[in-house]
């Protein structure tokens, strides 16, 4: 299991702090900056432009955070305010100017929870 921010802020302040100055560029030890993932996805996201049938992606929310970054075309200081709820599915129409995103809550962990909550929200993306 991966660790919170908080726990990170706790036990790692340094690499907080570095984090803290530049979110996208920073580059977790042993592990890639959200600019690398970016760039690593690069060909796949370009290779979904004009697609007009749905199609399913099952990613992480980081990935998924660079999914709706590309979609809107948002820079660097825009994708690192995307936050995204665990959970959840999403919707992206690409057809619209803008892009229009739905999300899908379909579970919303609370302590004692024994089965999904269904919910339908909209994501808010940073403004271009």
């Amino acid at each position: 299991k991966g660790k919170t921010y908080a726990e990170i802020k706790e036990q790692h302040p340094k690499a907080w702090e570095k984090l803290k100055q530049d979110e996208y560029f920073y580059q977790w030890p042993r592990g890639e900056s959200l600019a690398q993932v970016v760039e690593r996805l690069d060909p796949v996201l370009r290779a979904m432009e004009g697609k007009t049938a749905p199609i399913l992606i099952i990613c992480s929310r980081t990935v998924c955070r660079a999914l709706l970054s590309y979609c809107r075309d948002l820079l660097p200081e825009q994708f690192i305010r995307i936050r995204l709820p665990p959970y959840t599915v999403f919707d992206i129409d690409m057809n619209p100017e803008p892009v229009k995103v739905t999300s899908h809550e379909l579970w919303a962990p609370e302590p004692g929870a024994s089965q999904p909550q269904a919910g339908s929200t909209r994501v808010t993306l940073p403004s271009e």
